[in-house]
């Protein structure tokens, strides 16, 4: 992850962010703060957990993707993650 500061006297960090996926995935995120950057590498952590969970637990990795797409383009859709999705 590198990270490109701003002046110190600013409450916002301009950030950009290195998916570790190896394959140079690069988001700006030229407004976020240093809370909501450390909430998003734990989020990030948590679902490469649980996808390691599920792959190892036998579901396909074509099939995570998969339904890792279809679930994106939903909520970027919508905005939001369904809570619904719960049950």
């Amino acid at each position: 992850m590198s990270r490109a500061r701003s002046p110190r006297h600013s409450p916002r960090t301009a950030v950009v962010y290195r998916a570790p996926t190896g394959e140079g995935a690069l988001i700006a995120l030229s407004t976020m703060t240093e809370n909501e950057l450390a909430e998003l590498v734990d989020a990030e952590q948590q679902l490469q957990a649980l996808l390691v969970t599920t792959a190892e637990g036998g579901v396909p990795e074509l099939a995570l993707i998969s339904i890792l797409r279809d679930y994106a383009d939903l909520v970027e859709a919508q905005g939001y993650v369904p809570r619904t999705w719960r049950r």
